[in-house]
C-alpha cells in the first residue's frame, strides 16, 4: 500500500498520476462508504464516479461526423466488450469524455468471473436492475454492465449478491465467483439467474 503521507503531498502539488493511484488503492473502500451513506448502489456509483472522475484521463472528441460513439475494450478471447464511455455528437459538435480508472482497468485480468441476469417469477428479464456483490465488507461493482446482465471479475470465492429493482423485494444471497481456469468460454459466460418477486 502506498505511503499515505507521500500521496497527500503529491495531491497538494496536483500530481495527476497520484489520482490514479488513490483511485486504484481506495476505490472499493470509497464505494462502500458511499453506499453506507445513500443505501442505493447506483447513487453510490454515481457519487464515486463524480469524486474520482477523470483519473484515467479526459479526452476531447471532435472532428467526427454526427452520430453515436462508444469507447471501450474488446477482448477476443472472451468474445466480450467493455464500454468505457459513450457520446452522441450532432453536426459540428464536440464533447469531452472521462474514462474512469476502474473501468479502464476492467476486463478479464482477474482470475474469477460471474455473469448475473435478473428475472421475475414468470421468467421475464428485468432491465437495468441494481446488482452488486459484497465480500469482507467491501463492495464489488460490475465491470461490464448492460440493460440485461451484469458481469463481475475478481478473485474466486463466495460473495453476497444484492439485487434491487423498483416494485420488487430486494434479493440478498450468497453466490460464488468461479475461477476461469479449466472452463470453456461458454461455461465462464453462463449466467447465474436471480429471480425477484413483487412486493
Amino acid at each position: 500500500m502506498p505511503d499515505d503521507r507521500r500521496l497527500i503531498d503529491r495531491l497538494k502539488h496536483r500530481d495527476r498520476e497520484v489520482l490514479r493511484i488513490v483511485h486504484m488503492t481506495y476505490k472499493d473502500a470509497l464505494l462502500t462508504l458511499a453506499f453506507s451513506m445513500v443505501h442505493e448502489m447506483n447513487a453510490a456509483e454515481d457519487i464515486l464516479h463524480d469524486v474520482l472522475a477523470g483519473f484515467a484521463g479526459t479526452f476531447e472528441v471532435k472532428n467526427l461526423p454526427a452520430g453515436r460513439y462508444v469507447f471501450g475494450h474488446a477482448f477476443a478471447s472472451l468474445e466480450r466488450t467493455w464500454t468505457l464511455a459513450e457520446v452522441t455528437l450532432g453536426p459540428q459538435e464536440h464533447a469531452t469524455i472521462a474514462i474512469d480508472a476502474d473501468r479502464a482497468d476492467a476486463g478479464p485480468a482477474a482470475e474469477g468471473y460471474l455473469v448475473v441476469i435478473v428475472v421475475t417469477q414468470d421468467g421475464v428479464l428485468l432491465a437495468t436492475p441494481s446488482v452488486w456483490l459484497e465480500r469482507a465488507g467491501r463492495v464489488i461493482v460490475p465491470h461490464f454492465n448492460t440493460d440485461d446482465h451484469k458481469s463481475f471479475s475478481g478473485d474466486p470465492g463466495p460473495c453476497v449478491l444484492h439485487a434491487e429493482y423498483p416494485g420488487y423485494r430486494p434479493v440478498q444471497t450468497t453466490v460464488e465467483i468461479k475461477s476461469k481456469r479449466g472452463r470453456t468460454t461458454q461455461e465462464i459466460l453462463a449466467p447465474l439467474v436471480i429471480t425477484m418477486t413483487r412486493q
